[in-house]
């Protein structure tokens, strides 16, 4: 092999750079190694292979520089660029223009993991084509959320692909997860193939630093009784003052305060407002801090409280309190005391009253 013949087969002109070399030698790594070639069609993978030998002692070749001319302005006037029998390089054309274009995304799968209120992270992915050739190729940013964003797509070579998609993403309401999926095309025009692949982007935000020791609070509601406060208590996991808003979302739902500003933790008196009670026996309370992203929701519960009756009986139309007396006490021969017919106490002042 000779520097004429090296360059030609990583293609590259005679009076390429060595920083030339490494580029193509990165581009061509990205599209024929044989990991990235994993799961083609055997017909492909094995063209695939056989190119990425070839190209591999080319550049391993230009690489050395005892190989490399003198003079590189008489690189081309020395030996003139080789050129292929007419047959060959149009059955060549023909094959390259029928095969499909197939896209490889690299990685499938992000993830962006514990992000704070407005917080950002960045990162990309790599796009590339490692079938036939292709005309067009798209990112639809129609499918792209509001906390997500696509800052650049650079480009890896001189050719439109391999290409690298920065993304960036900006953390929303803590505690929760996001997803979303970004579809990328390519395609051929000139012989109608093409290939689609997607992008699946998660956002998992940190947890609420905010913790609130009941989710649900309960009143035991009785006609004409006030039930007394409940005590709700939130602890602050994180450092410093945190400041939010409490909002009861039912009118019979009493807070003294709105406004909190604490930093380890703070103390919430929950009362009922017995004379705007309605049919609903739930109600919410929302505690909002972080300016609105950190939400925790305390469940309201009424439980009505059935009024009890001292055991009376009626007597001459004239209601009374119970006692027992000669006509209703007697003896329970299975259990073998004597016991009252209407309160069932047994006890042994009831034999006197036999007596």
């Amino acid at each position: 092999m000779d520097w004429i013949t090296a360059c030609d087969i990583l293609g590259v002109p005679p009076d390429v750079s060595e920083q030339q070399i490494k580029e193509q030698r990165n581009y061509w790594l990205n599209v024929l190694h044989p990991d990235k070639t994993v799961g083609l069609p055997s017909r492909i993978k094995e063209k695939a292979d056989k190119d990425f030998i070839e190209k591999k002692a080319a550049w391993e070749y230009l690489l050395i520089l005892g190989n490399r001319p003198m003079d590189r302005s008489s690189v081309k006037a020395q030996e003139p660029p080789r050129e292929r029998p007419a047959a060959k390089q149009q059955k060549e054309s023909s094959t390259s223009t029928k095969a499909k274009p197939i896209l490889s995304i690299t990685p499938k799968h992000i993830r962006f993991k514990d992000l704070g209120n407005l917080e950002t992270k960045t990162t990309y992915f790599e796009i590339s084509n490692i079938g036939g050739p292709f005309t067009h190729f798209s990112v639809l940013r129609d499918h792209i959320p509001k906390w997500l964003e696509i800052t650049e797509i650079r480009r890896l070579s001189h050719q439109e692909l391999p290409v690298q998609v920065h993304i960036r993403a900006t953390g929303q309401q803590v505690g929760f997860k996001y997803e979303c999926k970004i579809p990328i095309s390519i395609e051929n025009k000139d012989c109608g193939y093409s290939d689609e692949g997607k992008v699946h982007i998660e956002l998992v935000m940190k947890e609420s630093v905010v913790q609130v020791d009941k989710k649900t609070v309960q009143f035991s509601i009785t006609t004409g009784v006030i039930p007394p406060p409940q005590t709700v208590i939130l602890t602050n996991t994180s450092i410093g003052f945190i400041e939010g808003d409490i909002i009861p979302r039912q009118p019979w739902i009493k807070i003294g305060t709105r406004h909190i500003r604490f930093q380890n933790t703070y103390t919430i008196q929950v009362q009922v407002d017995t004379s705007k009670l309605s049919t609903e026996n739930i109600g919410f309370i929302d505690i909002n801090t972080n300016g609105g992203y950190d939400n925790i929701m305390v469940k309201v519960m009424l439980l009505a409280q059935p009024i009890r009756t001292k055991q009376t009986k009626k007597l001459n139309d004239i209601t009374v309190a119970h006692r027992c007396a000669k006509d209703t006490v007697w003896y329970n021969p299975r259990l073998q005391v004597y016991e009252c017919r209407v309160c069932l106490r047994r006890s042994k002042h009831l034999n006197n009253i036999i007596k």
